[in-house]
């Protein structure tokens, strides 16, 4: 990020502030802007800050601006002065030993973000998202810039992406990424076979039965093997590729890499739209569980030695705190 400058002539051009960080100490505001009553009062609209406001015991045209801190950005054009809101510190005032009134906008590592566009009838709250990080991307969809808020909660990186639609944002990409997972490099040493593809119209029984007995297997024997499967249904395509391999501590586990089209409804009645998902998992354990609806943590699980056909039971890929990552 670069530090505060002030414009004068024949000056470079100083770029405007992009990315953005619940740290302050690490990441400041580098030119922070006053919030108008206007922004104020889209702000107090919020369900979070409405929350905080009504713990406090005050009414909306109370908030003031010393709740936040926010920035100057351009998600259009230069004339198009948007604004990129965050938690700020204690409100001045407030009595020690006492917590500030705006703590409530403030989690685990975590705090809200809001993005307000500016629009001839004042402020709209296009973006308000719980997040570590929020930066303002140079990619475009229908003349305004993208924006991506991230987190790392319990482990595991997440983030999500927001395009505007032509009338407001909204997601239009999630990620997700267990610290430290990496796909094997080299896959020289691997078993594989032809990728397990679902046609077109065609029910994923079948192609999913097969994929657990040939992971089952590989997962048994500890063989190095990846493979791929893509299954449809009318909601969603999904292709993972599941990675039998060992860890640098020589343990066994599965590296799973998914990529996921998911189907959800648009913003005008009846429209529909796509959200890709992106997720690079580790199980460190495989069970065989029986079949249910819900996948719940309740299922019973099979023994190792017990014999069973591919269609009496899924696979359940736990990570290293024995959470449910996928199931097969």
């Amino acid at each position: 990020m670069l530090p505060c400058q002030h414009s004068v002539a024949n000056a470079p051009r100083v770029q405007e502030q992009s990315n953005f960080t619940v740290e302050l100490e690490i990441g400041p505001i580098q030119r922070p802007v006053q919030l108008s009553g206007t922004a104020l009062s889209t702000l107090s609209k919020d369900k979070r800050v409405a929350s905080c406001l009504e713990d406090a015991g005050l009414r909306p045209e109370q908030l003031t601006a010393d709740w936040f801190i926010a920035s100057e950005i351009h998600l259009g054009g230069p004339r198009e002065r948007d604004l990129i809101v965050q938690p700020g510190g204690p409100i001045p005032g407030t009595p020690p030993g006492e917590v500030s009134q705006n703590f409530c906008l403030v989690g685990a590592n975590t705090a809200q973000f809001w993005v307000l566009r500016k629009t001839p009838q004042g402020f709209a709250l296009v973006v308000s998202q719980m997040a570590h990080d929020l930066k303002v991307l140079r990619t475009r969809t229908n003349g305004l810039r993208d924006i991506r808020l991230a987190a790392a909660v319990g482990g595991y990186y997440a983030a999500l992406d927001y395009r505007f639609n032509g009338h407001s944002y909204e997601i239009a990409g999630r990620s997700s990424e267990l610290t430290g997972a990496e796909i094997p490099h080299d896959l020289s040493g691997y078993e594989t076979a032809k990728p397990f593809l679902q046609p077109r119209g065609q029910p994923s029984g079948p192609i999913r039965a097969k994929a657990r007995a040939w992971i089952w297997q590989h997962w048994k024997t500890h063989r190095l093997s990846y493979l791929k499967v893509r299954t449809i249904d009318n909601a969603s395509e999904e292709t993972c590729t599941y990675f039998v391999h060992r860890s640098e501590t020589n343990d066994w586990r599965v590296t799973l890499k998914v990529h996921r089209i998911r189907t959800v409804a648009g913003a005008s009645p009846g429209s529909r739209r796509e959200v890709v998902e992106d997720e690079l998992l580790i199980a460190e354990h495989v069970q065989r569980i029986e079949p249910s609806i819900n996948d719940s943590d309740s299922a019973r699980v099979f023994s190792d030695s017990e014999e069973l056909p591919e269609a009496k039971y899924k696979l359940r890929f736990l990570d290293y705190a024995q959470r449910t990552v996928g199931t097969l």
